[in-house]
């Protein structure tokens, strides 16, 4: 069990850099709803915020900020509507693709 998990968290670090690329691309895109960017950005600076309650327990303080910042973007994620995060990855709309496929006459 502690192999998975271990393996698990490194797919997720592995991940960032694909991460942080699709925030950046919800952040900007206009089907995402204004509050759930502004309430993310606003959570994102209450945790890197120096009010932090565990900051007195040594190792905890950066870990704890690393993943409730990694919690935060999946949960971002996951409510941002299914359409804007299928093109942010990269995916196309399947109706977008089959519309091109016929030929024109």
């Amino acid at each position: 069990m502690m192999l998975m998990t271990f393996f698990s968290r490194a797919r997720q670090l592995l991940d960032l850099p694909r991460t942080y690329r699709v925030l950046t691309r919800l952040f900007v895109d206009g089907r995402v709803p204004s509050w759930l960017k502004f309430t993310t950005v606003a959570a994102a600076f209450l945790i890197i915020s120096p009010l932090d309650i565990f900051s007195d327990i040594p190792f905890l303080g950066p870990l704890d900020d690393i993943a409730l910042l990694m919690l935060l973007a999946q949960t971002f994620i996951s409510m941002c509507p299914r359409d804007a995060v299928a093109d942010a990855n990269g995916f196309a709309r399947s109706a977008a693709v089959i519309k091109n496929v016929t030929p024109q006459e």
